[in-house]
């Protein structure tokens, strides 16, 4: 994932980049690194708590996350653009987050349950965010 970051924020740099969402390159990179972070740094305190219908449901589905992946299009409800760590960033700026966020994932034990999963293993947190940055990374394609 870090290589394909690499070869995607190279073709941003060389004029090569398409993308088919409305985010920039490093504006997606800065939001998965974000994410990543919480296991370690905590979530925002503007988070919306999730029903626990929804965490409910959502923790029978773990599973599934982790081999097949997240969904498009989830939103968070209460949070303007329904997402968390969109601000703007250049590329090299949310490619240097990521790296940092994916090396502390490798290295750390997670110290935050996540809001709706619980307790998660250091592998399920790394294997949960590689399945969020395929998701967004889905969206750039070098040319």
């Amino acid at each position: 994932m870090l290589a394909d970051a690499g070869q995607l924020a190279a073709a941003d740099r060389d004029g090569r980049l398409e993308h088919t969402g409305n985010w920039s390159l490093g504006q997606a990179l800065g939001h998965i690194a974000g994410w990543a972070g919480t296991p370690y740094d905590g979530y925002p305190p503007n988070m919306p708590k999730p029903p626990r219908i929804i965490t409910f449901l959502l923790r029978a589905l773990k599973g599934r996350f982790l081999k097949k992946g997240v969904p498009p299009g989830i939103r968070m409800r209460g949070v303007e653009a329904g997402a968390l760590f969109k601000e703007p960033l250049s590329t090299d700026a949310g490619l240097a987050r990521l790296r940092s966020a994916f090396t502390r994932i490798r290295t750390t034990q997670p110290i935050h349950p996540n809001v709706i999963f619980g307790d998660l293993a250091r592998d399920e947190v790394e294997q949960m965010n590689l399945r969020h940055a395929e998701l967004h990374m889905s969206f750039f394609h070098a040319r």
